[in-house]
């Protein structure tokens, strides 16, 4: 999602620094930018673009050399410290709201004080509000069943008889009977929009979805819903349908939400150097449940500390770290970043790697372009533990904007979070070891990609 003192950049050898160009939403063209950009400290973002007069990607790589010796050593308590403020002293960071804004000036801040030339990118997103969603048995004022909104559904408040739709299959649905009806499906084998829209096709006015799992859950769609729809704990679920089947049941289901423009905001930061550029990248956006520790502040802290480290190590890229907004809510922030690049500075783009949910979880995982798998799991191996395989990984995380558009894109991650977008998402279970491990696979690609490995 996310992850110099006074500019102390080393020399590469014959590497000289190139001319650079800005993404294009902090060109000079654009005033809004511009007004980013008018000090030191918010410069804009830069990706090198190969010339002429530029050295070939072998010779650069061949000029390459192993770590300084008085280059820090990542430090995974270093990254805590940085999940530490975010999740605990900043708290949910949702897209568009203050404590987001808290976040990015936080990040900002660690950034400049590396000596990177970081800026703020604005963009407009729709914002969900979710002030709440119920089941009442028995219709209004009737018994109350703990219910949570799926982030998107519409707002208002149905009152019919609720039944028993099983996985929310078109089949099902169909010998269910439906239409006019609030229907209770299971969670699991489609996706929360699916079952949505497979709901709304068969002429459902609600949808409630129970977990397939012990205890509550927070879901999203991937599109506003024309139905209230709303998710509760496996054991009511169960215990409704049943009910079900021997009886019915006159429900109301209600959700209170709207939608509103708001704004978010990447923080970029740049090192302008050789013809490619290598960027690391994770989300700092939350889910509102809870405080986002291990989804996304570990990543988001990562990338912070790969930057610390890089800015006293030599390398032949162009370095970009990013932290992406509005992850949470559809891949917006990364979306925007790469909307906003050049067909040029897309080439240039050697290798994106992104760090989500990387502090938590039993074993690392990593997926994306083959190739830069394939390297990570040799480093991986070489660091003592072996990174297990995502495969070809879909839309679930901020690498997909880039793969979108062509550029290799390695997903670092860690499996089985039991706290996943719960208010239990705490600092006090991600460990120092599990965020050193990301960074030095992280850094350990990066190192074989710039020895032509």
């Amino acid at each position: 999602m996310s992850h110099p003192t006074s500019r102390r950049w080393l020399a590469l050898g014959a590497f000289a620094l190139i001319a650079t160009t800005a993404f294009g939403a902090v060109r000079a063209s654009n005033a809004t930018s511009e007004s980013l950009a008018a000090s030191p400290s918010t410069a804009p973002v830069v990706l090198a673009v190969a010339d002429a007069e530029t050295q070939s990607s072998a010779a650069v790589a061949q000029s390459f050399s192993a770590p300084a010796e008085t280059a820090p050593a990542l430090s995974g308590d270093e990254a805590r410290r940085h999940v530490t403020a975010l999740s605990d002293t900043i708290g949910s960071r949702v897209a568009g709201t203050d404590n987001q804004r808290r976040a990015a000036d936080y990040l900002a801040e660690q950034f400049r004080a590396l000596g990177y030339a970081t800026t703020l990118q604005p963009f407009t997103i729709t914002s969900y509000d979710d002030r709440g969603s119920m089941l009442e048995l028995g219709g209004a004022g009737g018994q109350a069943i703990a219910a949570t909104t799926l982030q998107s559904s519409t707002g208002g408040a149905i009152d019919a008889e609720l039944v028993d739709g099983g996985l929310g299959r078109p089949g099902e649905l169909a010998s269910a009977g439906v239409a006019g009806k609030i229907v209770l499906v299971e969670r699991g084998e489609l996706r929360f929009s699916e079952k949505v829209a497979n709901a709304e096709r068969a002429g459902a006015v609600g949808i409630v979805v129970y977990n397939n799992q012990p205890g509550p859950f927070t879901g999203n769609l991937t599109a506003p819903s024309a139905i209230p729809a709303i998710g509760i704990a496996q054991a009511d679920g169960r215990a409704l349908s049943d009910r079900l089947g021997p009886e019915s049941i006159a429900a109301r289901v209600g959700v209170n939400a709207s939608t509103e423009s708001r704004t978010a905001q990447n923080v970029i930061a740049s090192r302008p150097g050789g013809p490619q550029t290598v960027v690391f990248g994770g989300h700092f956006d939350s889910v509102e449940a809870g405080p986002g520790a291990n989804d996304n502040a570990s990543g988001t802290a990562v990338v912070l500390e790969l930057a610390r480290v890089m800015a006293a190590r030599p390398t032949p890229f162009t370095l970009t770290f990013a932290a992406f907004d509005a992850e949470e809510i559809g891949l917006l922030g990364s979306a925007h970043m790469v909307g906003q690049l050049s067909p040029d500075e897309v080439r240039s783009m050697r290798a994106m790697i992104n760090l989500d949910m990387v502090g938590v979880g039993d074993a690392a995982r990593v997926g994306g372009d083959a190739a830069l798998a394939t390297i990570a799991k040799r480093v991986s191996a070489d660091l003592g533990q072996q990174a297990g395989s995502l495969g070809e990984v879909g839309g679930g995380s901020d690498h997909a904007s880039f793969t979108r558009v062509g550029v290799p894109a390695l997903f670092i991650h860690r499996t089985n979070d039991p706290n996943y977008h719960s208010p239990n998402d705490r600092s006090k279970y991600v460990t120092a070891d599990n965020l050193q491990f990301a960074g030095q696979l992280a850094l350990g690609v990066h190192d074989a990609l710039a020895a032509g490995r």
